[in-house]
């Protein structure tokens, strides 16, 4: 749907990141978007930051992915987050930033921390697994008052993190399955 609008906007407007301003304005909800328009590929995140998009560079060139990982894995350098509102446009070896919207306020896709991306991964600047960690000790206060700490929690891989830092706030032994494995 996005690429639809921004392909009618181009018609009429051929600058990307004009159309795309213009386009955002019109929609509302959560995006990154990588594309290529000719030889200049565009990276953009939505206003409130609410999906995570990386900038880095890689021999050759520069590259943008959902995940800071991705650039690890290709043996490049992170630089930075994409920033809400921002569109990076990337052609000739060089970066060129747009702002296409602003906002006062931020929010994120709390599936990205918990659920969808790497612990090893930063988004916005944090290690995703200290995130996971942090979330843990947050769950923990606000159970501590329940006098019952025994019972099981059922739960995938990427929630090890948090499992283990619930663990330790409650000063019980953690019995994960065969199915999740910290080391």
């Amino acid at each position: 749907l996005i690429l639809r609008m921004l392909a009618n906007d181009l018609v009429d407007h051929p600058s990307v990141p004009a159309a795309m301003a213009r386009v955002a304005k019109r929609i509302r909800g959560a995006y990154s978007l990588a594309l290529q328009v000719g030889p200049v590929v565009y990276g953009v995140r939505d206003p409130l930051g609410i999906r995570p998009l990386f900038l880095g560079k890689v021999e050759g060139g520069h590259i943008i992915a959902s995940e800071s990982v991705a650039i690890d894995a290709l043996g490049g350098e992170r630089l930075r987050d994409v920033e809400p509102g921002e569109i990076v446009e990337l052609t000739g070896g060089e970066v060129k930033s747009h702002r296409f919207a602003e906002s006062p306020r931020r929010a994120h896709c709390m599936f990205e921390w918990v659920y969808f991306a790497r612990p090893d991964s930063i988004i916005d600047g944090r290690e995703v697994y200290k995130v996971r960690r942090e979330i843990g000790a947050i769950l923990w206060l606000s159970l501590r008052n329940n006098r019952r700490h025994d019972g099981g929690w059922n739960g995938r891989r990427s929630g090890a993190s948090c499992l283990l830092e619930f663990s330790n706030q409650i000063n019980h032994v953690l019995s994960i399955s065969r199915l999740v494995s910290l080391l």
